[in-house]
């Protein structure tokens, strides 16, 4: 595993944003590459966007909000 010093709130951020960015780029190249389609690209954003978010609520000690998962 890399450790990366962040010290400051803005190079959290900025490192937030790279790693979403990558993430949704991926989406894209499975998008257009046939592996998954559009509804499942924006089902897979959603979903790990709700994850997130839980996960800085809990931190936050606020209340979270599950999104039932798609059978």
């Amino acid at each position: 595993m890399i450790h990366i010093p962040i010290t400051k709130r803005e190079d959290a951020m900025k490192l937030f944003n790279l790693f979403k960015k990558k993430e949704l780029e991926g989406l894209d190249k499975a998008l257009a590459m046939g592996l998954i389609t559009e509804e499942e690209k924006l089902r897979i954003a959603a979903t790990r966007a709700a994850e997130t978010l839980d996960k800085f609520l809990e931190k936050k000690g606020r209340k979270t909000v599950k999104i039932s998962k798609r059978p």
